[in-house]
């Protein structure tokens, strides 16, 4: 009897122990598992991170742009509330976007972000327009301006020439009613041409300057 009870606790032991082997083995093996890497890319900022940090960044970039928003509008209302102009710039929501993941080094992972930067900047290039200059003549005036400014610029001149016809109006209804004469000059509408256009304000400031050395030849 002594003997059934004795086998009977080794056999308990025995199952004991080998039941604890798998989780121990589990256990070892999260332990020693290498860590991983993940490129990311925030806003336009790319840089390379744990991969097991990722939720905890994402939750973090939504934290930044929520509390940005929440000092956005507050300052708004303060500037209504005071009866002030608010120039505050409205917070951008950055979007966090995963480029490479479960790479198995950290030298991999700056491999991969230098990969991805290369290739951000080559579609930034492709995506930035050329900015053309222009050589205009303004009333007789040469002048190089980008294409957006000449726009701007026939604009303003409108916007003169009308304001100075107002008042060439008003003054010549003024000396009618006094009865006096009117010998003001009319306003003429001011004509910009566009003689040339660039690639590059270097090039279109290199016109200009032949045009303006011809000119003065000219006028000997």
């Amino acid at each position: 009897m002594h003997r059934i009870t004795l086998l009977m606790a080794l056999v308990v032991a025995m199952v004991a122990t080998t039941s604890l082997l798998p989780a121990q083995r589990k256990g070892s093996e999260r332990k020693d598992k290498p860590a991983s890497y993940a490129v990311v890319q925030i806003g336009n900022d790319v840089k390379v991170v744990k991969a097991d940090q990722l939720s905890s960044l994402k939750k973090q970039v939504r934290d930044e742009y929520a509390k940005a928003q929440k000092n956005y509008q507050a300052a708004k209302k303060a500037a209504a509330k005071q009866k002030r102009k608010f120039e505050g710039e409205k917070p951008v929501r950055k979007k966090l976007k995963v480029l490479s993941n479960h790479l198995k080094s950290e030298a991999a992972a700056n491999e991969a972000m230098q990969k991805h930067l290369a290739r951000l900047s080559s579609k930034n290039r492709t995506k930035t327009p050329t900015k053309k200059h222009v050589v205009v003549d303004v009333g007789g005036k040469l002048q190089v301006v980008s294409e957006a400014d000449f726009k701007g610029l026939r604009r303003t001149l409108d916007a003169e020439y009308r304001k100075a016809l107002r008042a060439y109006h008003d003054a010549e209804k003024q000396a009618k009613r006094k009865k006096q004469p009117f010998d003001q000059k009319k306003p003429t509408k001011p004509v910009a041409r566009v003689m040339a256009t660039f690639n590059s304000k270097e090039q279109a400031e290199a016109h200009l300057a032949k045009l303006e050395a011809k000119g003065s030849k000219s006028d000997k």
